[in-house]
């Protein structure tokens, strides 16, 4: 008769492996899920990012405009005049001699 206990320890072994196999499976599979969530996660940030920078930059582009204007009015070299032509555009002020005649056939 042969020795079945040594048949044994060889199945045991084989077992090992295979469940041990099983378990880096397992682990490769979470691993992979893992990968993609963090893609996605990743991609959707990016995305609301890009349309944080686009608002930003056309902020910028409306705040450049303006500095530009400012910057045209500070290099008025006559402050008096400019301040007389926004006074009878902007605000609507005369002169107290002044005559105004609006047309009041238009809508």
């Amino acid at each position: 008769m042969k020795d079945v206990s040594y048949l044994k320890k060889n199945t045991e072994k084989k077992q090992r492996p295979m469940a041990l196999g099983g378990f880096i499976k397992i682990a490769f599979v979470a691993f992979v899920i893992y990968a993609v969530f963090n893609i996605v996660s990743v991609q959707v940030t990016l995305a609301d990012k890009r349309e944080q920078l686009a608002a930003l930059e056309e902020k910028k582009a409306q705040i450049e405009l303006e500095n530009e204007e400012y910057e045209r009015l500070l290099s008025i070299e006559n402050e008096s005049e400019y301040m007389e032509q926004y006074a009878i555009e902007e605000l609507d002020y005369a002169y107290p001699n002044e005559v105004r005649f609006y047309d009041t056939s238009r809508g």
